[in-house]
């Protein structure tokens, strides 16, 4: 999905909702401070259950609060099992 469809109004209303909603981070369980700025590792965040790119829905279930640092883990975590996975599946039948 193209960036552009993230940073539009649906996306920021979900986000407000979220920031609203929820107080601890869905990866870590510790409490996220909304104070700080979200470009901060402890900064909150919103991350999505099923990434966008996996085909996940832009809807309020499947986002949640996070802190940076533990949504950029998680993202690591998802790109490294993708390249495990392609690199297990040869190109082509020899």
């Amino acid at each position: 999905m193209p960036r552009g469809k993230r940073t539009g109004g649906l996306y920021r209303a979900l986000r407000a909702q979220v920031l609203a909603e929820e107080d601890f981070c869905g990866e870590c369980r510790l409490p996220v401070d909304k104070t700080l700025s979200g470009r901060l590792p402890w900064g909150p965040t919103v991350g999505h259950l099923i990434a966008l790119v996996d085909g996940g829905p832009m809807l309020r279930a499947n986002m949640q609060l996070e802190h940076l640092r533990c949504n950029v883990a998680k993202e690591n975590r998802r790109r490294a099992q993708r390249r495990r996975s392609r690199a297990a599946t040869p190109s082509r039948e020899w």
